[in-house]
């Protein structure tokens, strides 16, 4: 998992214990599998662990645009609030994700992880 951007520099098992903290689920999808459909409401934060997906647009008429294809690292969710379109990530082969509540990296957590802050700020310049 430190392979992944966001995680560089954060030994394995710090990693597995603020994944745990931030309640995140990893779960594989079968390709062309919807993983998250009205992005633009919802306040989850997914890392493609492995595989691809797609984040895809889809306007009042039901057309429908590729925005972003991710790969591994790619980090999708909260960022996209500002959307009035429905967005959603569709997965474009066999695909692991690790999805966890935005919530969990902006608020303190109670075991004060050193690396929190790390991830917070990574997750916050993948928006800019």
């Amino acid at each position: 998992m430190n392979e992944i951007s966001i995680f560089k520099g954060i030994d394995e098992q710090n990693v597995k214990s603020m994944l745990k903290c931030f309640e995140a689920k990893t779960i594989v999808y079968k390709k062309d599998t919807t993983v998250i459909s009205n992005l633009a409401n919802t306040n989850i934060i997914g890392i493609i662990i492995d595989g691809t997906a797609n984040l895809v647009r889809s306007d009042y008429d039901g057309n429908r645009v590729v925005l972003e294809k991710l790969e591994k690292g790619s980090i999708f969710g909260e960022v996209f609030t500002s959307y009035s379109d429905e967005l959603s990530v569709i997965t474009t082969s066999t695909c692991t994700i690790t999805t966890f509540d935005y919530d969990h990296i902006i608020k303190r957590c109670k075991k004060s992880c050193p690396y929190q802050l790390i991830i917070c700020f990574s997750c916050l310049l993948k928006k800019l």
